[in-house]
């Protein structure tokens, strides 16, 4: 250990990775124990993005609800993470299984296929745009906007094809994004159950969801 951090011996390699196979081991004998009573026992560590809650189609509450029915004494834990804080935990064995939109796939994890999920990109009431929105604005009238992006999706490649925004803000939660966008100095990218609720108020538009509507494919 010094100034620029620590890091382990040989010999603390490998007894990190004997205690880490022990405490599996643990979990693992729990998990038997509850089998021998035909239940489902121990502890299940879930990572999830954020703000999925009213997507009709992530069945994720439903899926809780099952394994509590016949889960005895099982102990969930669930946290909210952003994609990569997910697959680092699951490649740190933190957590069973994580749900997200991820970029690329990583050695070491498995990715299943889960639903999809539809985003639009908006301006507040009090952008510019707001009036002009959604349908009656060209595509000149979007060039070099501030843009708030999200370090994990691939919405900046796509629209670097069609129109050049400037990415002005960089966040890695739904929930900031929404933040931004509200606050009427930038346009982004929000999945359409989560600003339904800001739209039917009226105060949030989509710009030109002929256009730039996506799909994020969640797994």
């Amino acid at each position: 250990r010094g100034r620029g951090g620590f890091q382990l011996t040989d010999e603390g390699k490998v007894l990190y990775q004997a205690t880490a196979e022990l405490l599996n081991s643990v979990e693992d004998f729990r998990v038997e124990l509850g089998a021998l009573h035909h239940r489902i026992s121990g502890e299940l560590r879930i990572g999830i993005v954020d703000n999925t809650i009213t997507d009709a189609n992530s069945k994720v509450a439903h899926a809780i609800f099952s394994m509590k029915r016949v889960g005895g004494d099982l102990q969930i834990n669930l946290a909210v993470q952003s994609p990569g804080e997910i697959e680092e935990a699951l490649l740190a064995r933190k957590i069973h299984v994580g749900i997200g939109p991820f970029r690329h796939t990583l050695p070491g994890l498995d990715y299943e296929p889960a639903y999809s999920e539809k985003l639009l990109l908006y301006c507040a009431r009090q952008h510019p745009l707001f009036s002009s929105a959604p349908y009656q604005l060209e595509l000149d009238q979007l060039t070099d906007l501030d843009y708030v992006a999200r370090g994990y999706l691939r919405e900046s490649h796509v629209l670097g094809k069609t129109v050049r925004f400037k990415v002005s803000a960089m966040v890695h939660h739904m929930e900031a994004a929404a933040l931004l966008i509200l606050s009427g100095g930038f346009i982004g990218y929000l999945p359409e159950h989560y600003a339904a609720r800001w739209v039917t108020q009226d105060q949030l538009r989509p710009l030109r969801p002929d256009l730039f509507g996506q799909c994020a494919e969640f797994f």
